[in-house]
């Protein structure tokens, strides 16, 4: 059984949307950002947790998880070996790019952040709904 599968819903895309923030975003360009409709980190962290019902701090801190990943600028959790439940996550889909994983074109009333490969593990920005 896959680690992830443990862990509950709210937490696997708290997860994704960690890594999605890391990959897509570095200190030149905030293209993730964009791409899900938020200006700034904190809005995304706000927004997104709520959606999943889970934690801000919980979406930041799994972006700096996976910044060590990525040639994004930022050091993020650097000092220590990523935890098995990251490293699954990365695995997973951390070959994925953008195009794939947000849904385009973008539809004017929500932003899709969404995987083909796990149709349950789907969020919606801040003007949409959570479906799993």
């Amino acid at each position: 059984m896959p680690i992830l599968d443990k862990m509950t819903d709210a937490n696997r895309k708290e997860m994704l949307a960690g890594l999605f923030l890391s990959k897509f975003n570095t200190r030149e360009s905030k293209a993730g950002l964009m791409r899900l409709g938020y200006a700034k980190f904190k809005d995304a962290y706000e927004g997104l947790a709520a959606l999943v019902g889970g934690n801000p701090l919980s979406v930041r801190n799994y972006r700096d998880e996976f910044d060590p990943a990525f040639e994004n600028g930022r050091t993020g959790y650097n000092m220590r070996p990523m935890h098995p439940t990251r490293r699954e996550m990365l695995d997973a889909y951390g070959w994925m790019g953008m195009e794939t994983t947000v849904s385009s074109p973008l539809p004017s009333s929500a932003t899709d952040l969404y995987l083909e490969r796990t149709p349950h593990l789907w969020i919606k920005s801040a003007q949409g709904n959570i479906a799993a």
